[in-house]
């Protein structure tokens, strides 16, 4: 695949939040805040560890969205998830 065809496959969403980091981690980290704002999941904070978000499932789909690792776990920092479905 060519540089150009893999850029146009990339999402890149920066946000600035007004709110403390140790907020903001426990959001994006917390598995039970996370399904609060966004979907059912198995996410935890470690390095390598695969998750899944989960849906109600129908007739035609399971209901699971397999995403990529976790990428990262040091608290307070800037945070990047690899978020590939895969």
């Amino acid at each position: 695949m060519t540089e150009a065809a893999t850029s146009l496959r990339s999402i890149v969403v920066e946000r600035l939040i007004a709110h403390p980091p140790q907020k903001i981690w426990r959001a994006l980290t917390d598995s039970a805040l996370v399904a609060e704002w966004l979907m059912k999941n198995d996410f935890a904070p470690v390095v390598g560890h695969r998750f899944n978000f989960r849906a109600q499932p129908s007739a035609y789909w399971n209901g699971v969205i397999k995403m990529g690792d976790a990428m990262w776990a040091a608290r307070d920092q800037r945070v990047r998830e690899d978020a590939a479905i895969k």
